[in-house]
């Protein structure tokens, strides 16, 4: 079997590592493997740039050193192991720069959706970052948004004319692309999955513990951005081990410290208080309603990586409809108190200085409340996990707040069953109105809503999606590593650290393994044509954990 890595980003050592250790598996299992890099195709600007904050007008010695350090980190990389090295810059010849331009030349603001180049809905596809960064809801670009843009169209074409001709001279079997929804990668891997041929997503976990240190890995044509843990979820939720249910309150404990990038909320403080904030009395009930930025979701939807009953909801048109409804379904209820917690990626963040084009529409909404709503945004700078604490229900869309909740013994209304990326059995949903509205009478009447089965089917959600669907390698060096407790690990841990990036880079290369099962099972994925890890969980692998133990555990750790 031959396999290819189209890995373009190879500055970003973070994604590229644990990309890696799933390549040096095919190869030392005796595959052919075919790596492929950047080496400067997109000197101008690319994902990799964008990673490491620098914007479109950067200056261009910054700019070079990104394209330097992806230069270096793939020939480290392709060191590691046995394989064929080709770099994509060696396919973008004058003439195909000359194709490029005659190819772009009639695409303009209006119609770029339409542009196509092998069947590939290149202008579709290119989209995902912009809308990203500029947190849109539409495909209404303005003019300097229509200019970034353009360069992900140029990027993304030069990718896909490339890619064809190392696809017709390699004819590998598989192709692994680490997020094929970025558009220079998802053009190719849409290029490969139409020429019968198996392209893989690859991407970090979506534990905050192991970020870094596990990656999910799918079928792309199978499931795109759905998490195939939701078609395997009956079949396996039992057969987790105490092992996968400790491996989630690793995760639990990175959310309430806050600081991980993918982590929104303030760090749990413990000594919050919901009523005294917002001056709610100590019999009242309070339902947190937590919105959801519509961006990404938007984002899949647009490149096709979500469906459109994933996004487009039959129960309420939209977000800003639903909570207009709850608003309403409160006023009837004015010994209840409805707090809004508006998501805090729609403003400004440690990730990006943008404000979505979503929050302007929330702060003309919200502005005039009765008085059993209010408004929690983020400038008060108040941690969820200190919400939870007080809450009695928590109602949403599809937020993953709603599994967080979960976990604190809170139960979850949805208002619609298909826009959640968790299953419906383990929170109350539905797909109409009336049961939206059943829902929340039913929670509000509850004199006490905690309940020990919310926590454990949030446990063994997160487990089967962290454990059972992903797989393990060593972590990086330079991200918090665990070391042994020898004289030796510490002195070369402070040394690797403080003087030399590179020293990290080798030591991760060289101490980068997989956990012994996780590498098995990641073969038998690709070897058996199978379309996610979910395929090779044996109903004896290992021992299943029941409920008792699930609540022991969580008692234990005092989550």
């Amino acid at each position: 079997m031959k396999a290819m890595f189209y890995s373009l980003h190879a500055a970003i050592w973070l994604h590229a590592l644990p990309e890696s250790r799933l390549a040096s598996h095919l190869s030392e299992a005796g595959h052919e493997l075919v790596y492929v890099s950047c080496n400067k195709s997109f000197s101008h600007y690319c994902t990799s740039m964008s990673a490491f904050n620098l914007a479109l007008n950067e200056d261009v010695l910054k700019k070079n050193k990104i394209c330097d350090s992806c230069i270096k980190n793939a020939k480290k990389i392709t060191q590691s192991f046995k394989s064929k090295h080709l770099k994509l810059h060696d396919y973008i010849d004058n003439e195909t720069k000359e194709l490029v331009e005659f190819l772009l030349k009639d695409v303009t603001v209006d119609n770029f959706l339409d542009f196509h180049h092998e069947n590939i809905p290149v202008g579709r596809l290119a989209t995902y970052e912009p809308l990203l960064k500029y947190k849109k809801m539409s495909l209404e670009f303005r003019e300097e948004q229509w200019q970034d843009l353009q360069v992900h169209l140029r990027n993304a074409i030069v990718s896909l004319i490339g890619f064809i001709q190392i696809f017709k001279q390699e004819y590998p079997d598989k192709i692994f692309f680490y997020s094929p929804q970025y558009g220079v990668n998802g053009v190719c891997a849409e290029y490969a999955v139409n020429q019968g041929k198996q392209a893989y997503f690859l991407e970090g976990s979506s534990s905050n513990a192991e970020r870094y240190s596990a990656l999910r890995v799918w079928e792309w044509s199978q499931y795109k951005l759905v998490n195939p843990a939701l078609r395997h979820w009956q079949d396996v939720k039992n057969l987790v081990s105490l092992e996968d249910i400790d491996r989630v309150s690793a995760h639990v404990s990175e959310l309430f410290k806050g600081k991980s990038f993918a982590v929104f909320s303030a760090p749990k403080t413990g000594n919050f208080s919901i009523r005294e904030k917002f001056n709610i009395p100590q019999n009242a009930k309070i339902l947190l309603a937590s919105l959801s930025s519509f961006d990404e979701a938007y984002a899949a939807f647009v490149i096709q990586g979500f469906p459109e009953r994933k996004v487009k909801s039959l129960v309420f048109s939209d977000q800003f409809e639903w909570i207009k409804h709850t608003i309403n379904f409160m006023k009837s209820r004015p010994d209840d108190y409805l707090v809004i917690r508006v998501h805090p990626r729609d403003y400004p963040n440690k990730r990006d200085s943008n404000q979505s084009e979503q929050a302007l529409i929330w702060e003309g909404m919200l502005k005039v409340l009765p008085d059993n709503v209010k408004l929690n945004s983020p400038d008060q700078n108040i941690s969820l996990y200190d919400f939870l604490d007080d809450v009695h229900a928590l109602v949403t869309g599809w937020s993953a707040t709603g599994v967080e909740a979960l976990l604190h013994g809170i139960p979850v209304i949805t208002y619609d069953k298909y826009l959640p990326s968790y299953p419906e059995d383990i929170h109350l949903t539905g797909e109409s109105e009336h049961e939206y509205y059943d829902n929340l009478i039913k929670v509000l009447s509850l004199v006490k809503s905690y309940d020990n089965s919310h926590i454990v089917n949030a446990y063994r959600w997160l487990a089967v999606s962290f454990s059972l669907g992903t797989v393990r390698i060593n972590q990086p060096l330079d991200i918090g590593r665990s070391w042994p407790d020898k004289p030796m690990y510490k002195l070369l841990s402070r040394v690797a650290n403080k003087f030399s990036v590179n020293l990290r880079k080798s030591y991760d290369l060289w101490n980068a393994r997989s956990n012994d099962t996780d590498r098995l099972r990641f073969l038998s994925l690709v070897l058996n044509n199978q379309s996610s890890l979910f395929e090779g969980v044996l109903a004896d692998a290992g021992h299943a954990v029941s409920d008792a133990e699930i609540e022991a555990m969580v008692k234990e750790h005092s989550i």
